[in-house]
This record gives structure tokens, C-alpha cells and sequence, in this order.
């Protein structure tokens, strides 16, 4: 019990302490990764989409306690009971197989790759020319203070000749 507590506090406090410090990519596809379990996990953790994806229910234990009994353990069904006189569903086992062919799961697996692809082509150039602005834009400044600096130099060594030049002038 210990140790699960400390998967369930610790480890995402440590990911978020060591994503932090990662680059833009990796915390994007942290947070997107993230959110893709959370989302598939509420999907099926719910009885309609488990019964819509052909899943066995969940099995939680009961409040109440049985009757001791002289045998040890326990045991759990995970599964959908159903008699045995009861001729089985093959139009659903048929529709059920059409889902899980190499074909399906492939373009499946394809247009998720294909919109992951479109988001983070889109995201990745976005930042990156946000950052190539700041650094130009720090660039400009850079450059321009300098030249103002430079000028004020200049200025100085103008003003500093001039002033040499008449009193030549006047020593002549």
C-alpha cells in the first residue's frame, strides 16, 4: 500500500520537477502523452464504453461480507457470465473481429500518427520562430546599443579633434 501511494504523489512530482527543466518538445509531448492516458482511462473506466467496446465489466468487491466459509482465498470472475444453452452473438464476435484486422488497427494507428504529426508540425515551427524572433529582436537591441555607443564615441573624437585643429590655429 505504501508503495502505491508513493507511484501516485511522488513519481508525478518528480516528471513535473525533471520536465521543467526540459526542452519545449519533450514537455509538449509530456503533457501530451499525459493527457492521452488520463483520457483513455476515463474512457475505460465507464461501463457504456466498455459494453460498446465489448470489454468485461468491472469487478469491484462488495461492501458487505460474505459468510465465512472453511475454504481459503477468494475467487473473482472478470468476465460476462452467460448460459450455456444460450447460442452466442456471431453477428457481434463477426463486427468485433472486423475491428481488430491487421487493416483496421493499421489505419487506426496511421491517422493517429498522421494528427500527432499535424500538431506538433504545427506546434514546433510556431515556437520556433517565436524564439528566432526574441533572439533577432535581442539582436537589434544588441546592435543598436552599440552603435549608439559607438556614435557618442565618435562624436567625443570629433569634438576632441576640432577642438586640436583651433588651437593649431590659434598657435599659428
Amino acid at each position: 500500500m505504501k508503495l502505491r501511494s508513493l507511484f501516485v504523489y511522488a513519481l508525478p512530482v518528480l516528471g513535473t520537477a525533471i520536465a521543467i527543466f526540459a526542452p519545449a518538445t519533450v514537455q509538449i509531448s509530456y503533457v501530451t502523452s499525459t493527457l492521452l492516458v488520463l483520457l483513455t482511462s476515463q474512457i475505460l473506466r465507464n461501463a457504456t464504453a466498455r459494453r460498446k467496446l465489448g470489454l468485461a465489466p468491472i469487478v469491484r468487491p462488495n461492501d458487505t461480507a460474505a459468510a465465512p466459509t472453511p475454504y481459503r482465498g477468494t475467487i473473482t470472475v472478470a468476465g460476462r457470465v452467460r448460459a450455456e444453452n444460450k447460442p452466442h452473438n456471431v453477428v457481434a464476435n463477426l463486427s468485433m473481429l472486423e475491428k481488430l484486422k491487421p487493416k483496421n488497427i493499421r489505419t487506426q494507428y496511421d491517422d493517429l500518427v498522421k494528427s500527432t504529426t499535424d500538431f506538433v508540425g504545427g506546434v514546433i515551427p510556431q515556437a520556433y520562430k517565436q524564439v528566432q524572433f526574441k533572439k533577432d529582436k535581442k539582436a537589434k537591441e544588441q546592435v543598436s546599443a552599440h552603435e549608439k555607443m559607438r556614435r557618442r564615441q565618435v562624436d567625443a573624437q570629433r569634438a576632441t579633434f576640432y577642438e586640436s585643429q583651433k588651437a593649431k590655429r590659434k598657435q599659428r
